[in-house]
């Protein structure tokens, strides 16, 4: 027989039910949804506080966005990216044109199978790439299409 661990109720309508073994679980629905609800409540201020000092570390660091992106996406460091930039001369792989003159960064090239860097695109020759998903036959058919 099932009973609830909080509250003692034992109908089993009352619980719900793991999918994977079949089982009630240990808590009716109404002691799951009030536990469920002082958690939010008690993880509110926690939450609250870990934004306000993602906040104070944006303001202290203008690349604390930039390095965590790369990090967390890529697996780059800020100095991986700015030897990969200075390999290239500080311009776009394709077209050849610097950040300067783009006047934005250049953005990071990756195989969408693989996950291997390419090398580093402005906006243009980046979704360029992407409009023909990456397929050399597409972009074969495309030059020759306009030659």
């Amino acid at each position: 027989m099932t009973q609830c661990k909080k509250c003692g109720d034992t109908d089993i309508s009352h619980f719900y039910i793991r999918k994977s073994r079949n089982q009630p679980f240990n808590k009716c629905k109404k002691c799951c949804l009030e536990g469920d609800r002082a958690n939010y409540k008690n993880n509110l201020s926690r939450r609250k506080k870990k934004i306000e000092s993602l906040q104070i570390r944006k303001k202290q660091d203008p690349l604390f966005e930039r390095r965590s992106f790369l990090k967390f996406r890529y697996g780059l460091s800020i100095d991986d990216y700015d030897k990969l930039l200075l390999a290239q001369n500080k311009c776009c792989a394709i077209c050849g044109l610097s950040e300067e003159k783009l006047g934005s960064i250049l953005f990071v090239d990756h195989d969408h199978v693989s996950g291997k860097i390419r090398g580093l695109l402005c906006d243009s020759c980046n979704k360029g790439l992407g409009m023909f998903k990456d397929n050399a036959e597409i972009l074969k058919k495309a030059i020759e299409y306009l030659i």
